[in-house]
């Protein structure tokens, strides 16, 4: 998956960019209080380990 779907994905869920970096993004879901921050490399693929981490933190799946 690339970032700007990753993107889309968490603004569907109810997160929230909080904090926009020069190569990182932090994102924060208003409903838990979690956060973490995501390498923002939009021509890249989003590795499966930092999906799995991210979707772990954030939407707590």
């Amino acid at each position: 998956m690339k970032y700007n779907q990753l993107y889309k994905e968490l603004r569907k869920a109810g997160c929230l960019l909080t904090q926009h970096g020069a190569e990182h993004d932090e994102w924060s879901n208003p409903s838990t209080g979690a956060k973490i921050r995501i390498p923002r490399h939009g021509s890249h693929e989003v590795k499966t380990g930092l999906l799995k981490k991210i979707y772990k933190v954030l939407l707590g799946q």
